[in-house]
């Protein structure tokens, strides 16, 4: 088009009554390498009819960040092949901004406006892809995909009326635990014992009462066990809870119980900004019945991020609406799924492997969250990031899922067909749920899907939208069922709208989350299972056989 907007309008014999127009000035930014643009809105002033642009603060901002910033930190930094995969680039890097922009609550939705939540997304994002196009330049360590988040930006990004100010800090060293001093942990008369044959200085190094309340609590519940299965990259206790049929047992093997019965692992709080998985994990603790356990085992970590959800609750007390994405993976800015199965520093990484090792689960169910209102990043395309496939410029639903499916696995792909019935149709039932994924897609519908299909999908079962992930089976994969089709029958990732949402909203996308898992709780634990007796002149056991037999 001519202009940025073009307005006509007509009248009931279709005569052009209103012709006009509306031009929003633009400016040409590199985003984060001299090959790549974005075109941001600016401003400008006007005199006699001639206009001339006026770089905006963030703008300014901006330019400067990517232009000087970025660059002196490279030159500081002493690469290697394991450099911002399997350790950190740096420990740490801080930006404070001040700037006088607007921030708007909208009367709709989860909606606002908020020119510095979009700079602060920017800015995380942005300093992530320029590391992964550093590694790809240079082809070291930073080599792959995905794999470069080893930052933490921790913002406190104001609006008020002042001149812009930044403060920037860069930590370069880290520490990380050397030994793991603790052999075991345990619950005992509602307090935490962790056993060690080392002598320790008594020194409080992290302390969460709230957390540790719940989860001692959880495991007075009938057949539930608590434990620490891993500690994060700053040492903060990872937990896992173990839910079997109440028994009078001292002792369970979980891997005798894995032959009896399918094992269901559930893992929370993966992204901390993505608030509704962990209280959905409580409230469906306390709606499992004895029957159904004795059908199944549920192995569930509630939270796996601490690290995480402990810089989200530093950020939200500045802005406790924002999406908040530098909360989103670990204390140094890393996603690590992209290290599972590997030798790292990052603990969190290796709680979900320690738990397939200890009870080989046949499904993996792994709960995450959508943004709430809308992301957009000016200096990144006004989209979502170029690493993630799709968009989530717009919220698509309340609630969906995302089905992994692997490549000539058709046992698989039956299992998780049947799986997406049974959750789509718990869905559909909550009304509150039903409606709100309906006006969302109407939505995609009409301002997405028609221009950009590829980046904004729209499979749909039973009125909810239903992605699949398609993969080949992978020895080297860091995702369960590529990596070990023969024992993970399903793995499903769960999507609420729940990026730091409260109230209301919050208690929807905690039920969305509580029925998915339940649903795929009652798919599994309705079919009996086929147990095999082998039996020769030197050994008897039991055999179950994989996949799941699922009706």
């Amino acid at each position: 088009m001519e202009h940025t907007y073009e307005v006509k309008a007509y009248d009931r014999e279709n005569q052009l009554i209103v012709d006009t127009y509306l031009d929003v000035p633009t400016s040409q930014v590199q985003y984060i390498n001299e090959n790549s643009w974005s075109y941001p809105t600016t401003s400008y002033v006007a005199v006699d009819g001639q206009k001339q642009l006026v770089q905006t603060d963030r703008e300014r901002f901006w330019r400067y960040y990517v232009q000087e910033v970025l660059p002196t930190i490279h030159e500081q930094l002493d690469l290697d092949e394991q450099s911002g995969m399997t350790k950190p680039l740096f420990h740490s890097l801080t930006l404070d901004v001040t700037m006088s922009e607007a921030e708007t609550k909208l009367d709709f939705e989860h909606e606002r406006i908020s020119s510095m939540e979009a700079l602060h997304e920017d800015l995380y994002f942005n300093t992530l892809e320029y590391y992964r196009e550093l590694g790809l330049q240079k082809k070291v360590g930073l080599l792959g995909i995905h794999r470069v988040r080893c930052c933490l930006l921790c913002m406190s990004l104001k609006e008020v009326n002042r001149k812009p100010i930044l403060q920037l800090l860069v930590g370069k060293t880290f520490k990380h635990r050397l030994v793991d001093l603790f052999n075991r942990c345990f619950f005992k008369n509602n307090e935490i014992h962790y056993e060690t044959d080392q002598h320790v200085e008594r020194k409080v190094t992290y302390s969460n009462d709230l957390e540790d309340e719940r989860i001692v609590e959880a495991a007075k519940q009938p057949g539930v066990s608590a434990f620490e299965v891993s500690r994060s990259f700053n040492g903060n206790p990872i937990y896992a809870f173990e839910i079997t049929a109440e028994t009078n047992a001292s002792w369970q093997s979980a891997r005798k119980l894995g032959v009896y019965k399918p094992t269901i692992l559930i893992e929370t709080g993966h992204h901390a900004n993505e608030v509704s998985s962990v209280p959905a994990l409580y409230e469906l603790m306390k709606s499992i019945d004895q029957e159904t356990l004795k059908a199944i085992t549920i192995v569930a970590i509630p939270g796996s991020n601490p690290d995480g959800t402990a810089l989200h609750q530093q950020l939200i007390k500045e802005h406790p609406e924002w999406k908040h994405h530098a909360a989103r993976f670990n204390a140094v800015g890393l996603e690590f799924n992209h290290v599972r199965f590997q030798d790292s520093v990052f603990g969190e990484a290796m709680s979900v492997p320690a738990l397939i090792n200890r009870w080989l689960p046949d499904v993996y169910l792994d709960n995450h969250g959508i943004p709430a209102h809308e992301w957009i990043q000016p200096f990144a395309g006004y989209n979502s990031p170029p690493r993630f496939p799709v968009s989530y410029w717009l919220p698509n639903a309340m609630m969906y899922g995302i089905g992994k499916d692997v490549v000539d696995c058709e046992e698989h792909r039956l299992i998780l067909d049947k799986a997406t019935v049974w959750s789509a149709k718990a869905i559909g039932k909550n009304d509150r749920l039903y409606n709100k994924n309906k006006q969302w897609q109407s939505r995609i519908k009409r301002y997405a899907y028609p221009h950009v299909a590829k980046k904004f999908p729209l499979p749909t079962v039973h009125h909810m939208i239903f992605n699949r992930w398609q993969e080949k089976e992978d020895s080297d994969s860091t995702h369960y069922i590529y990596r070990y089709p023969e024992l993970c029958s399903l793995e499903i990732v769960t999507e609420a709208a729940d990026e730091t949402v409260y109230g209301d909203w919050l208690d929807d996308c905690v039920n969305g989350q509580r029925l998915f898992n339940e649903s795929i709780i009652e798919m599994v634990a309705s079919t009996n299972q086929t147990i095999e007796k082998e039996s020769t002149s030197k050994r008897f056991g039991l055999r179950r056989s994989r996949p799941l037999r699922i009706k």
